[in-house]
């Protein structure tokens, strides 16, 4: 075949990722770029990234750890110097704000890096991720293509978002990087080319997969989920066992959840996280928390510490006990804890289901403070998809449950009809679902209620494309009994190879 797979897809194929793009871009880029920019104030997380890329405060008067802007309010500007990383923390998103300060410092000549550059990245690789994605499912019927470039429009053009570009938060690669996953998954060859030997898409699947782990620690639990997942649609069938593809399915997928153990176990804020859950969140709110205190290894010194967070201010006897807890708190007393108490874990889920779907911290401002608006303003434009899940899904712990159920058992239907090809949609979905219950739960024991809101933009993202791929998926299925023939292109290239 002298023309290549890409050549072969003509303008009506590639309308539905293009249309997007535009639209995506003009109304994100009009928002990110012409003043009064959105963005998304600091809660004192910054500088566990901004210093990476040499971005610190511009505050004469005081450290440039604090914002001169008052709280709740978007800093626009700030002072570069030689990078650093003062609290050793790491994130793949760190690559995208490196490009932003390549571009900042190609352009001004003033040493200040304009946060404007960080959104116009953040938007770019957003644009191209959802790109790849859109043309991933280039086989399918044009309905489902145009219905799922609606679906993705509707969804990523909302400010719950888009406020994150403008900010040093993890947020943002984790949407780039979880989109730019999702499209993989659409691009891992087929079950025809399930006994051949792993492919650049396999490579891809994998890459793309460590960029969405890394961006944020709380990601990387997902690890054995994305390997099952690859497992399912790349596992040789029996009886067709191919020696070199089982190994390398092994040592890739056992890497890749090695790689995020090592990466979730070396995170810094653990300790601080714990406490705060600990101490605030169960202790502070339990009668008998004092009676409660050997449940996590602790001593009777410690009731007076039951109340505060790792931030309150404490006496120097009272910072000592605090840091002693780094080493004695454990997840598993927290797990332990619940079990034995499981109706403090229901008050705590029910809290969690109200705040599942709020999408947009509140406190945390959208814009400057040279606008004349108060702190904490948020933007009301193009908060369209924010207003649909509030009004439309559960925000309660019964209604929460019960549409998880209703989902898992729509999405175990749909793999069990129809032949493997067109079953991978509904493997795919029911993944997605699997990775948002397991993000739910891991928020709640590793972080408990603090910043509830911020903590759960995972749980949202996919729970968003995971009604994405459900429309490739039940479309695929309905037009397919229907007798509608899926978009004809020839075969990729690795089809051809194989016939040959």
């Amino acid at each position: 075949m002298s023309q290549s797979y890409l050549e072969s897809l003509s303008l009506a194929h590639r309308l539905p990722a293009a249309a997007t793009a535009l639209a995506l871009g003009l109304l994100v880029g009009w928002q990110l770029l012409v003043p009064p920019v959105v963005g998304l104030a600091n809660n004192g997380d910054f500088y566990r990234i901004a210093p990476q890329v040499g971005a610190y405060y511009i505050n004469p008067d005081g450290p440039e750890t604090i914002d001169p802007n008052a709280p709740g309010y978007v800093s626009r500007h700030y002072r570069t110097a030689e990078p650093r990383n003062p609290q050793g923390y790491y994130s793949s998103g760190v690559t995208l704000m490196w490009l932003a300060r390549g571009l900042n410092d190609l352009v001004r000549r003033d040493g200040l890096f304009d946060i404007r550059f960080l959104g116009a990245v953040h938007l770019g690789a957003l644009i191209a991720a959802v790109s790849i994605l859109l043309g991933a499912l280039v086989r399918h019927h044009a309905a489902v293509r145009w219905t799922a470039a609606a679906l993705a429009c509707l969804m990523l053009s909302d400010v719950g978002y888009f406020s994150f570009f403008h900010s040093f938060y993890s947020e943002s690669a984790t949407l780039i990087f979880l989109v730019l996953w999702v499209a993989s998954v659409f691009l891992l060859p087929g079950r025809e080319a399930a006994l051949g030997p792993p492919t650049p898409r396999d490579g891809f699947f994998l890459a793309s997969g460590v960029l969405f782990l890394t961006a944020k620690p709380q990601n990387a639990v997902l690890a054995p989920l994305l390997v099952a997942l690859w497992w399912s649609l790349r596992w040789p069938a029996r009886g067709k066992s191919d020696r070199r593809t089982v190994l390398a399915l092994v040592a890739a997928g056992s890497g890749l959840c090695a790689f995020a153990l090592l990466y979730l176990a070396a995170r810094p804020f653990q300790e601080v996280n714990r406490y705060n859950h600990v101490f605030e969140g169960i202790l502070g709110q339990d009668p008998d928390a004092a009676e409660h205190l050997r449940a996590f290894g602790l001593g009777d010194e410690y009731a007076q510490l039951i109340g505060t967070h790792w931030w309150s201010p404490l006496s120097p006897a009272q910072e000592k006990l605090k840091w002693s807890t780094a080493g004695k708190l454990k997840t598993m007393d927290i797990v332990r804890y619940y079990g034995r108490n499981p109706e403090r874990f229901a008050a705590l889920f029910a809290r969690g289901a109200r705040a599942a779907f709020v999408f947009r911290p509140k406190g945390l401002g959208n814009f400057e403070q040279s606008r004349g608006g108060p702190p904490g303003e948020m933007s009301s434009r193009l908060a369209h998809w924010t207003g649909i899940k509030q009004a439309v899904l559960p925000s309660t712990a019964l209604g929460l449950i019960g549409a998880g159920f209703a989902m898992a058992v729509l999405w175990l239907l749909l793999t069990r009809t129809g032949d493997a090809e067109t079953s991978k949609p509904a493997r795919f979905g029911l993944c997605l679902w699997a990775m948002a219950a397991t993000q739910l739960f891991a928020v709640l024991i590793g972080g408990g209620e603090v910043e509830l809101v911020r903590h759960l933009f995972l749980f949202n993202a996919l729970v968003d494309l995971s009604l994405i791929v459900l429309v490739v998926a039940v479309g695929a299925r309905l037009l397919t009994g229907a007798g509608v023939a899926p978009t004809s292109l020839p075969p990729p290239a690795h089809m051809v190879d194989e016939r040959r």
